[in-house]
């Protein structure tokens, strides 16, 4: 009788391991507006009660956003945000010049008193919305199964991190994952997380060491359509960076030949499936039209029968 009990107990840690290395790893990017495509996808993946397929998700910038409502399945609600809520004055592309001024400024001439200094995106505008008016259900987030890892820079020692949102202050996490400099700037005296896309824009290299041998799903909001402006405008951000955080220029200036090599990997391996928008599917990272990001919204969710397939 207790051989019969050991052989069923080794059968049944068998099968408990045999699911756990079908379930698959989720990084979802970022891309400002543009992450309105990434949150349709993941609307028609929680309607497609995809749950049990994903062992973790991984997330950056807009990423962490739609993350959050993913798992607490919430979707539609995260999801209605960007174009209800944040237009018409959630990104005021006016402000970059005179911001960036100001940044070089204080950062090469002279200090500007930091409430004086000049954001194009409004942070606290998202996080008023997520907190207050669409709430995010914060303790079915903490206590949920999945972990969610948030990527941020940590710009004391110029180091990328990931943190269990689930244990640490969502909504301060999720405002450090989207401060992208040079367009928002925290104060450097509170807060030491950023955007860490500008030094890890993908993390591909990251995941397939750390996870060799199970499925992974890249959720790339952006086009896969490179050419030499990508070049020239990072140039520019680093510039204006580099006199918000010493040292960071140079993550500027390598952070598109990761995004190519990144792309080239990810299409490559067979155990992931990198997806992004069309062509025709593209809308500007800064826009604030809601028809164009609602578009946008339903076109992302064209894609998800793709991720369905694959976790199959």
């Amino acid at each position: 009788m207790l051989y019969i009990i050991w052989v069923l107990c080794i059968f049944k840690v068998s099968l408990i391991k045999q699911k756990m290395k079908k379930r698959a790893i989720l990084y979802l990017g970022g891309g400002g507006m543009m992450g309105l495509w990434g949150a349709g996808v993941l609307t028609k993946l929680q309607n497609l009660k995809t749950y049990d397929k994903i062992e973790r998700v991984y997330a950056c910038s807009a990423g962490v956003f739609n993350g959050c409502y993913f798992l607490t399945k919430q979707m539609e609600k995260g999801s209605s945000i960007y174009y209800e809520d944040l237009p018409p004055d959630f990104i005021n592309v006016w402000l970059v010049p005179y911001g960036a001024l100001q940044r070089i400024i204080n950062g090469y001439i002279k200090k500007i008193k930091f409430s004086h200094i000049a954001n194009v995106m409004n942070l606290n505008k998202l996080i008023d919305v997520a907190r207050n008016r669409k709430k995010l259900d914060v303790q079915k987030l903490k206590y949920q199964k999945v972990p969610l890892y948030v990527k941020v820079l940590d710009t004391k020692d110029n180091g990328v991190k990931y943190l269990d949102i689930r244990k640490g202050d969502v909504f301060k996490l999720m405002k450090a994952s989207c401060s992208s400099i040079p367009y928002y700037f925290p104060n450097p005296e509170e807060e030491n997380y950023i955007d860490a896309a500008i030094k890890e824009p993908l993390g591909i290299r990251y995941l397939i060491k750390k996870y060799p041998k199970q499925k992974i799903v890249v959720i790339f909001n952006l086009s896969t359509k490179r050419n030499l402006w990508h070049y020239i405008k990072n140039f520019i951000e680093g510039f204006v960076a580099n006199s918000m955080y010493k040292g960071v220029f140079s993550n500027f200036i390598r952070r598109e030949k990761d995004i190519r090599e990144s792309i080239k990997i990810a299409k490559k391996n067979k155990n992931i499936l990198f997806i992004s928008p069309k062509d025709e599917e593209n809308i500007s990272s800064w826009e604030m039209n809601p028809l164009k990001l609602k578009k946008a919204y339903r076109n992302g969710m064209k894609h998800a029968s793709k991720i369905a397939k694959f976790l199959k």
